[in-house]
């Protein structure tokens, strides 16, 4: 275990989202996830590109397939795959060559600095293709990948730790003390 995860391990343990041991607790799954992608944004993923607003999330997953690379839907468009329910105004996938993906999708790379609307491609990174799914015909991450890249998103879903004042906020209610 490499020394950030560690100690990613015991942030979430001294809240109770992990055991000791570094396995979720029970029925705090969702609560893990949120911090995760929340701590973990996709624009700000080691390797991700922005390009350009045009194609689809679906349109790129097509040409990508045809030109024959690895890809993996997720955020919105994945999570729809898994089921219906989000906005799909961000195309995010992860590719095994990002260049060879931007040639396949006809992308634009945006310029550094700017703005607006966009399409990401984010490099695989040994873990993020791993439990991919062939959905109707389109390869999405794994669930749990790409509910933790739909909170990664900016304001893309909304946060269950919000309560309103008053309200027990059961993310806090289980703390453990400081070792």
């Amino acid at each position: 275990m490499t020394p950030g995860v560690e100690a990613w391990r015991l942030r979430w343990s001294c809240i109770c989202l992990v055991d000791d041991v570094g396995l979720v607790a029970p029925g705090k799954e969702a609560d893990l996830l949120l911090r995760a992608g929340r701590a973990a944004r996709l624009a700000r993923r080691p390797g991700s590109v922005g390009f350009e607003a045009g194609p689809s999330a679906y349109e790129l997953a097509d040409a990508f397939g045809a030109a024959g690379l690895d890809y993996a839907l997720t955020g919105d468009a994945g999570a729809n795959l898994y089921r219906s329910s989000a906005g799909e105004a961000w195309p995010v996938l992860y590719v095994d060559d990002i260049e060879r993906a931007a040639e396949a999708g006809g992308l634009v790379r945006k310029e550094v600095g700017t703005f607006g609307m966009r399409v990401t491609l984010i490099p695989f990174d040994g873990v993020s293709e791993l439990g991919r799914a062939r959905i109707n015909s389109v390869v999405a991450a794994a669930r749990d990948q790409v509910i933790l890249d739909a909170y990664g998103g900016i304001d893309r879903m909304a946060e269950p730790g919000r309560h309103p004042a008053g309200a027990p906020n059961r993310m806090t209610e289980c703390r453990r003390p400081t070792r």
